[in-house]
C-alpha cells in the first residue's frame, strides 16, 4: 500500500488583515455618484511596503495608508515601519460585481519580496451624506 504525502511551501510575510470594512456612501447631492470606500485594517511586524490592492479584476495602485496609532496619512509610496495600519480606497458602485463577494488581494513587500495577502469584506455599512 502506497501513502502519498503532500507538501505546500507557503511563503508567511508578516503581516496580516484584521478587517475589512466596505461602506456605501450616498453623496446626498443630487447628480452625485453613489461609491464604495474600502478600509481594511492590516498588522505588520517588519518594515513593509503596501504595492497593490485588489478586487474582481480592479487593481488599485494608489491609495491612502493611516497610521493607527497617529492618524497620521500618507500615499502608498512609501515603507512604513511595523505596526497597524488602514488602507483605503474609494470606488463607484458602477466598478463593483453585485452579486459577488468582495475579496481583497494585497500585494506587499517585505525585506525585498512581495508576498500576497487575501481576505473578505468583514462588515457593510451604509452611510448617507447631506
Amino acid at each position: 500500500m502506497l501513502v502519498g504525502i503532500t507538501f505546500a511551501l507557503l511563503s508567511c510575510s508578516s503581516a496580516k488583515v484584521v478587517s475589512i470594512d466596505k461602506i456605501e456612501v450616498n453623496p446626498g447631492v443630487l447628480n452625485t455618484e453613489l461609491y464604495y470606500r474600502f478600509i481594511s485594517k492590516i498588522d505588520t511586524k517588519k518594515e513593509t511596503i503596501f504595492k497593490s490592492v485588489s478586487i474582481d479584476s480592479i487593481t488599485i495602485l494608489k491609495f491612502s495608508v493611516i497610521d493607527e496609532l497617529t492618524q497620521l496619512q500618507s500615499d502608498s509610496k512609501k515603507s512604513y515601519p511595523k505596526g497597524k495600519y488602514l488602507l483605503q480606497f474609494d470606488l463607484p458602485k458602477g466598478k463593483i460585481l453585485k452579486n459577488k463577494k468582495d475579496i481583497l488581494k494585497f500585494t506587499l513587500e517585505q525585506n525585498g519580496k512581495n508576498y500576497f495577502l487575501t481576505s473578505k469584506v468583514d462588515s457593510i455599512k451604509i452611510v448617507k451624506l447631506r
